[in-house]
């Protein structure tokens, strides 16, 4: 066994093997991207939100961790961007809890500008 591996590598390395076998499956995408945010690699987890928001347009917990990941690197802009986006997919899911956790994020990141 390699020494260096980490367990985020080891499961970064594991979500990659699966998506070998369901490419474009949402839960394995959105997983790795959480699991290189969690590694600190923000850019390459900005990336892969990018191509699942491509691949599944729809899916509002991704705008949110962009939102996160945009904000720590600085990217206002973009952070509000997405809080709009996903805000918007959740009202029209009509999910309460989500379109209120994404104005309460927008009005954060707004405050911090």
């Amino acid at each position: 066994m390699n020494s260096d591996r980490t367990p985020e590598t080891s499961r970064l390395d594991q979500l990659r093997g699966m998506l070998q076998y369901e490419p474009g499956d949402v839960f394995l995408l959105y997983a790795i991207m959480l699991e290189l945010k969690k590694a600190g690699e923000s850019e390459a987890a900005i990336d892969d939100g990018a191509l699942l928001l491509r691949l599944h347009p729809d899916h509002a917990p991704t705008h949110y961790q962009l939102a996160l990941l945009c904000h720590d690197l600085g990217r206002n802009e973009e952070a509000i961007d997405h809080c709009m986006r996903g805000r918007a997919l959740a009202v029209q899911e009509n999910d309460v809890k989500a379109t209120n956790e994404f104005r309460e994020l927008e009005q954060l990141l707004r405050e911090g500008e």
